[in-house]
Order: structure tokens, then sequence, then C-alpha cells
């Protein structure tokens, strides 16, 4: 068992002498390709930064006009929202006094409806108290004319006496005629 334990222990010392040696070894070469991408990322020369700035500045000038244009373009669109709830305002404003004239149309309507109802029961009352006088009209002279008839009948001519044409004495004596 303990020759076991001695390879065992030889086998880990030997690994770790390996990795000291490549460990090092491995780690410039990390240290190499970071090297190398930051410079390849950092301008080394006056005009490389330059033109880095220059980049810099058109980024930021395209960056701000795309802000100026959204924000001209949402004023815009405000204004023309502002315009559109102004007329839609003025078109309430409209439709409300409107509203408000057909209201007092309707109520003066209603008023001369209700007058005129009035002037009709009015009327129509007369005419049945005109109606009622002239049925009593008609019968009392449908009682004159039959008192007439009587009288006349009971004062006319024998029939020996009575003219057989027409004469001046029929002409007249319109009452005689019945």
């Amino acid at each position: 068992m303990v020759q076991s334990i001695l390879f065992f222990l030889l086998g880990f010392l030997c690994a770790g002498f390996l990795v000291v040696l490549i460990a090092p070894a491995a780690w410039r070469r990390a240290v190499a390709l970071t090297k190398k991408r930051i410079q390849a990322a950092m301008p080394l020369t006056a005009t490389e930064i330059t033109a880095d700035k220059d980049r810099l500045r058109a980024e930021f000038a395209v960056t701000a006009r795309r802000l100026e244009m959204d924000a001209k373009t949402s004023k815009e669109m405000a204004n023309d929202r502002f315009v559109e709830v102004n007329r839609v305002r003025e078109e309430l404003k409209l439709a409300a006094s409107e509203a408000a004239r057909k209201a007092e149309t309707i109520a003066a309507l209603e008023t001369a409806g209700t007058e005129l109802k009035a002037q009709l029961a009015q009327r129509a009352a007369e005419i049945e108290r005109m109606s009622e006088k002239l049925a009593k009209f008609e019968v009392d002279a449908a009682k004159k004319k039959r008192r007439s008839r009587n009288s006349i009948s009971s004062t006319r001519r024998p029939a020996s006496r009575r003219p057989t044409g027409r004469s001046n004495w029929w002409r007249a004596n319109p009452r005689s005629r019945n």
C-alpha cells in the first residue's frame, strides 16, 4: 500500500513539474495575444488618433441629427394633433350651439302647439255650441214652416176662386205658392 501512495505522489509531482515548465510559456502567449488585441483597438499614430476622433464626432453628429429629426417629427405630430383637437373642439361648440338652437326651436314649437291645442279645443267647444244653436234654429224653423203651412192652408181660397194659370196675383203673393 505504501508503494501505491508513492506512485501516486510521484505522478502528482511530475504533473506539477510539467505545469511549472509549460505555464510560463502559455502565460506569455496569452499576454502577447491580449497585447495585440489592445493595440489593434488603440490607434498608435497621430493620424489614427485624429481619424478615430473624427469617427466618434461623425457618429455623434449622426445620432444628434437623428434625435433632431425625431424631435421635429414628434413636434409636427403634436402640432397636427393640437390642430385636430382644436378642430374637434370647434365642431363640438358648433354642435352644442346647434343643439341649443334646436332645443329652443323645439320649446317654441311645443309652446305654439300647446297654444294651438288650446285654441282648437276652444273652437271645438264653440263649434259644438254653434251646432247646438243651429240644430235648435233648424227645429224652430221647421216648427215655423209647419205653422205657416197650417196658417196658409187655412187661409186658402176655395177652389172656385183660385186662379187657374199663373197670373199677377200669383206673383204678388209668394206665401201662397206652397
